[in-house]
């Protein structure tokens, strides 16, 4: 069933002609620390705007703060929106895992939820289901199978993906896939955004989030996801935010030849 998605998942008309160019061009300014503290920014603030509502009007600041030093001092903060942030940061510089397992899934989990949730890393026992929205999620009872299920196909795929394009859909799968499971009682969305670093990593090896000009773009890419619908919607998101990120990084690069 996963292979047959991903075999039928494309990129909704975007074009993919530009990235592995972007890669080569941008390859030596990963290593740029002050890039990566840009890339860093910019990857924390298309998660908070992602998947948090800001309770401040301009979280830029706050952000160049948190990735810089480390640290939060913002008192017209809501002290969660605080932990929220502090968490990504800190899961955004966990190392990259080779082969994600469920171990890993419940690790990144209790790192996001972290002082937000009691029962981190612990899957959730109750149905749920999306507010305002038809998405049903997996029942309990099938959250460890169809998780286990999943991690074993990502890590039989990406020993066969040799291209950027297979491991963005493998990605789209993937991250489409870990929300309908919706393994945790809170925190999914963030959980999979760090997940889904590694499963494209070593392949894009610079941080970057899903992004979009509204959340409802976002959440439509993800609800024309369904069991019978392949994530193509999503994997031309993810195109279109890898391609955004792989732009700055070469613009970033004083030594790339116009």
């Amino acid at each position: 069933m996963l292979q047959r998605t991903l075999d039928r998942t494309t990129f909704a008309g975007e074009s993919a002609y530009s990235v592995d160019l972007l890669l080569r061009n941008i390859e030596s300014a990963v290593t740029s620390e002050e890039t990566c503290t840009v890339m860093f920014s910019n990857t924390l603030r298309d998660m908070w705007v992602g998947e948090m509502a800001p309770d401040m009007a301009n979280p830029d600041a706050v952000v160049d703060i948190l990735v810089e030093s480390g640290s939060i001092l913002c008192p017209e903060m809501e002290a969660r929106t605080t932990r929220k942030l502090a968490n990504l940061h800190r899961a955004l510089h966990l190392p990259h895992a080779s082969t994600i397992d469920v171990d890993v899934v419940r690790h990144v989990h209790r790192i996001v939820m972290e002082g937000l949730l009691e029962d981190a890393g612990t899957f959730r026992t109750t149905q749920v289901g999306a507010r305002g929205s038809a998405v049903h999620y997996a029942r309990p009872s099938c959250i460890a199978e169809r998780l286990a299920e999943l991690l074993a196909f990502v890590a039989e795929a990406s020993t066969t993906s040799t291209t950027i394009e297979h491991r963005l859909r493998l990605g789209a799968v993937f991250y489409s896939e870990f929300l309908l499971i919706h393994p945790f009682l809170n925190g999914n969305g963030r959980t999979a955004r760090i997940l889904l670093l590694h499963v494209l990593q070593p392949m894009i090896p610079f941080p970057f989030t899903l992004t979009s000009s509204t959340r409802d773009e976002y959440l439509e890419a993800l609800e024309r996801r369904s069991d019978l619908s392949p994530p193509s919607h999503l994997a031309a998101l993810l195109l279109r935010s890898c391609n955004r990120a792989a732009a700055t990084l070469h613009w970033l690069n004083p030594h790339h030849d116009t």
